[in-house]
């Protein structure tokens, strides 16, 4: 079975109990906060497209802006790994060059990404202040192909990871600690991806009507 076998698409009819904090300074809550916008404007050049073949894989991704304002991450994976010496390939992603893009985000409860995508499975990747350099929250997300979605996230559904493993005991996510989000192509399959990109939003999903959580959850959830 592979990664996500036992998951499924759902979009949930209620929103998650909400993980919220006072804002620093007592005053009144922000309802969202742009994070990274992908419009007219935007520079290409603040993001790279990574793949395995920085370590000898065949993988491709680029990044490019499109027409209508908005960036396309694209490419295709190739599993193969013959004639290198990796033990597995596969691997394209998307990233800030700048490990520290984000400030804290004290108040806010849920990510909420504009995307529209292939049909097939991403990762939106947190990076936060840790001890531990490569431990990330994860979490999965598609939506249906080719049809534009405001994909929301909570943090109570990412998962803390070390280089691709689930820890045994994962701690929740603490919003004062924000660094960066990035994103993974999740499916180890062979063949092409394509996601389209519009902005990346922090939410707080109590001062947002109608925001509820948009991505994938396990069948026994």
């Amino acid at each position: 079975a592979g990664p996500l076998a036992g998951w499924s698409w759902e979009q949930r009819q209620e929103p998650r109990p909400p993980l919220l904090r006072e804002g620093a300074f007592g005053g009144p809550q922000a309802r969202e906060r742009m994070l990274y916008s992908f419009g007219a404007g935007a520079d290409p050049a603040a993001w790279e497209a990574v793949t395995d073949a920085d370590f000898g894989g065949r993988s491709r991704a680029k990044l490019e802006p499109t027409e209508q304002g908005t960036w396309v991450f694209s490419g295709a994976l190739d599993l193969s790994t013959e004639g290198t010496e990796m033990k597995q390939a596969g691997y394209a992603g998307l990233q800030p060059r700048q490990r520290k893009t984000i400030k804290s985000l004290d108040g806010f409860d849920a990510l909420e990404v504009r995307a529209k995508t292939d049909g097939r499975v991403y990762i939106a990747n947190i990076k936060t202040d840790s001890m531990v350099k490569h431990h990330l929250f994860q979490a999965f997300f598609t939506t249906r192909k080719d049809e534009w979605t405001n994909v929301v996230l909570p943090f109570d559904r990412f998962t803390l990871t070390f280089q691709g493993q689930v820890e045994g005991e994962s701690l929740p996510i603490d919003p004062r600690q924000f660094q960066a989000v990035s994103f993974l192509m999740a499916e180890r399959k062979d063949g092409e991806f394509r996601m389209e990109l519009e902005w990346v939003k922090a939410i707080n999903t109590r001062l947002r009507k109608g925001a509820r959580y948009t991505g994938l959850v396990h069948d026994q959830d």
